[in-house]
């Protein structure tokens, strides 16, 4: 049997007779299909600490990295 997906019912379906199939088919059916996983190539530690920087802290013009969290004060 082969799936697909209908788009313009919103459901997986046999593509010889456009049925809607149940769950326990689809499951059957990846089951016996498997896709590969794709690996994510590791992120470089230049760009992770590029990354994390962007995040935690902000550039000032005379390039010092001022880092913090701004002060959260409660009005009453």
């Amino acid at each position: 049997m082969d799936i697909k997906y209908n788009e313009i019912l919103g459901e997986f379906v046999n593509t010889a007779n456009n049925k809607r199939v149940s769950q326990e088919e689809l499951l059957q059916w990846a089951k016996e299909n498997p896709m590969p996983i794709e690996q994510k190539m590791p992120m470089s530690f230049k760009y992770e600490n590029e990354f994390i920087q962007s995040l935690t802290g902000k550039e000032t013009p005379d390039n010092m990295m001022e880092q913090g969290v701004e002060t959260i004060t409660e009005k009453g």
